[in-house]
């Protein structure tokens, strides 16, 4: 009767190690095939979709990882692959619906009774685990991946999210020996002392795959980074051989500043991290140990995405923390921020100010040139007339390159439809077919808008993109209009001359210059000297100059009148952040020039309302004086004027017998700066 129960017992013992689960991280897509089990888990977070089925997602549900196995208690969806509709793709089955991508313009990951095109997916797997599963029906938000900040599993239109594996369940022999685990993350701070635990049997490791294996007798203390192999054994029998990597990093460095990132003047950002140095950029770039080092609070008056690294001694790296923060700023004196819908095409001239808002959202093309786009920027509407606070770009209508059609001048270049194959709107330095527009406007102010040359040449608003966008498409989309700016809501600008009696001016609008001051645009620039030739009259909107006057406050008033001025130099109607070399006005030593504007964190702050000079159009001298009008004496030149003793003024045309001090004065005639 013994023998017997023993015997029962063993077949009960067998059945059950036979029984007991085993999850192993699928590396080779070739594996799966119809009827294979199968869990989701995101790659770097130990949690796997559960079986909770939100209206528009999957749930997670804590997992355990040991090596390329992974198990838990309850509550994760496991899932019996189907062949999908397609060729080479399969369906995830929960048994009672199947899994499906539901959506073009939102993250949704549902289940449906229906296999179809959009619940089959196209699977591949690179050799580290990493899945890329991809519905293959109409929508385009259709990549699964893991939300590790909404702790959630969705569909997504790229990869933008945390990466996943697939597990596959297969059954345990009889002699199954499951592999130890070992504790704690896989990165860590100064030492770490790795634990090593087994179900069953005694632990054994080794620091190669192939090396000695001695039997672990306690925690293991590291201090570098460290690759460890670990096996169990229980009798005869062992497991599979498991190992993780330690990688010793530098503490997260701390950013601290008041707020949420939005500020309206100016926010204070201050850094720390222990016993490392800190590296950072505003530009969005990773930084490293080549980016500006972090030595005492940062002042940040623009838009900006500042990203933040430490850096220990040995070389040790933390993780990049990436605070963004926006302006919040009203509108400036430099900017208009009132139109007024745009009924019939007639209504619109060479020299106009417009922008361009959607017809059915509240929604304007803003100056923020993304890489194949333009953002948007919310507005107000209120009847036909729309206003703003800031960001949205006003547009100085031009002619184009064929008759009929206009250019859209925004500051600093113009906007062109760039592609027949790709929805690209961008802006380039010169006018041509892509950037020349034709503009039909019906009576209810729906706006079409048409480039030249390629194909996908429509101006439109893409309500559907997150975030929203402006580009051009060979059809679809939703419908544009242009509002007129109203001159008469812009404020006269008041601009503030120093005593060094020099500034720099960029408006959006144009203006009447004052009398009592002098406007100039770079022509020629010879060696370390600038040409400045002086603009009369009125100041085009979008113009860059350098401004000479006393002293003193002064008023441009606007004006409808315009003219043409070819200039070189840029500027912008905010706070910005400028990632290029340039020049800009300053003071050195007393003397008045364009120096090398200061990197820091790889961007320099251009005010608003001001203007530089871009480094690719200079010729690399280390700063630039100024020569007044073509052909006219320049500062280099000084000696030989004063030698021919011509008739001396000074500014307030007072006659002096010799230049004894630094300034600007009158000789034969001609302006001259005295360094």
């Amino acid at each position: 009767m013994k023998k017997f129960l023993l015997s029962i017992f063993a077949v009960m013992l067998a059945v059950f190690s036979v029984q007991a689960q085993v999850w192993t991280k699928v590396t080779d897509a070739s594996t799966l095939q119809a009827g294979d089990k199968v869990v989701i888990v995101a790659k770097d977070y130990n949690y796997a979709m559960s079986k909770t089925q939100n209206s528009n997602n999957r749930g997670h549900q804590a997992v355990t990882k040991s090596g390329n196995e992974v198990s838990w208690t309850s509550g994760v969806q496991d899932f019996e692959l189907k062949t999908g509709t397609k060729s080479n793709t399969f369906a995830f089955y929960t048994g009672s619906g199947y899994l499906y991508a539901a959506s073009s313009s939102s993250n949704y990951l549902r289940t449906q009774n229906t296999l179809n095109d959009n619940a089959s997916w196209a699977i591949s797997i690179a050799a580290d685990g990493t899945a890329t599963v991809k519905a293959q029906g109409t929508y385009t938000r259709n990549v699964m991946q893991y939300n590790q900040s909404s702790s959630l599993f969705a569909c997504y239109s790229s990869a933008s999210q945390k990466a996943i594996c697939i597990y596959k369940y297969t059954e345990k022999a009889d002699d199954y020996v499951e592999a130890p685990r070992f504790s704690g993350n896989a990165t860590f701070v100064g030492s770490y002392n790795v634990e090593i635990t087994a179900t069953a049997g005694k632990v054994y490791y080794s620091y190669s795959e192939g090396g000695e294996f001695v039997e672990y007798a306690g925690a293991i203390t590291i201090t570098d980074d460290t690759t460890i192999y670990a096996k169990a054994v229980n009798g005869e029998n062992e497991s599979a051989i498991v190992s993780k990597t330690y990688t010793r990093v530098a503490a997260t460095p701390v950013v601290t500043f008041d707020g949420d990132g939005k500020f309206e003047n100016e926010v204070v950002v201050t850094i720390s991290a222990e016993d490392a140095t800190i590296y950072y950029t505003l530009d969005g770039k990773t930084p490293s140990a080549k980016s500006t080092e972090y030595t005492k609070a940062l002042t940040i008056k623009a838009d900006a995405t500042l990203k933040v690294i430490a850096i220990e001694e040995g070389g040790y790296e933390s993780s990049v923390v990436e605070n963004k923060f926006q302006l919040q700023a009203t509108a400036s004196a430099g900017n208009a921020n009132a139109a007024t819908l745009v009924t019939n095409v007639a209504e619109l001239a060479v020299g106009d100010q417009i922008v361009i808002v959607a017809t059915n959202y509240d929604y304007a093309l803003s100056t923020t040139q993304n890489g194949n786009n333009r953002g948007s920027v919310e507005v107000e509407k209120i009847d036909d007339v729309v206003s703003w606070s800031s960001d949205v770009q006003v547009i100085t209508l031009e002619n184009g390159a064929t008759d009929g059609t206009y250019a859209f001048n925004v500051g600093d270049g113009y906007l062109y439809a760039a592609s027949s194959s790709s929805n690209h709107l961008k802006t380039q330095s010169a006018v041509d077919a892509k950037a020349s527009w034709t503009v039909e406007i019906t009576d209810a102010g729906v706006a079409t808008i048409k480039a030249g040359e390629v194909t996908r040449n429509w101006l439109r608003f893409n309500n559907s993109n997150s975030p929203k966008i402006f580009s051009c498409y060979g059809s679809g989309q939703t419908d544009v209009s242009i509002y007129k700016v109203d001159v008469s809501t812009v404020a006269d600008y008041v601009l503030n001359v120093t005593e060094a009696g020099w500034a720099t001016m960029y408006l959006g609008y144009n203006v009447i210059i004052p009398e009592d001051v002098n406007c100039y645009v770079i022509g020629e620039i010879d060696g370390a000297v600038v040409n400045l030739n002086q603009v009369e009259d009125v100041l085009p909107a979008n113009t860059a100059v350098i401004v000479e006057a006393a002293k003193g406050e002064y008023t441009f008033e606007v004006t409808e009148e315009t003219s043409t001025v070819e200039n070189v130099m840029e500027g912008t109607l905010k706070n910005e952040y400028i990632t290029k070399d340039a020049y800009v006005l300053g003071v050195v030593d007393g003397e008045v020039g364009l120096y090398k504007a200061d990197m820091a964190g790889g961007v320099w702050l251009n005010n608003a309302n001001k203007a530089y000079l871009p480094a690719s159009v200079a010729n690399g001298a280390a700063s630039y004086s100024f020569r007044f009008g073509e052909g006219t004496t320049g500062i280099d030149e000084m000696k030989e004027q004063r030698a021919e003793s011509k008739e001396i003024y000074d500014l307030t045309g007072r006659k002096v017998e010799s230049i004894t001090e630094r300034g600007i004065y009158i000789v034969g005639g001609k302006k001259v700066l005295v360094k």
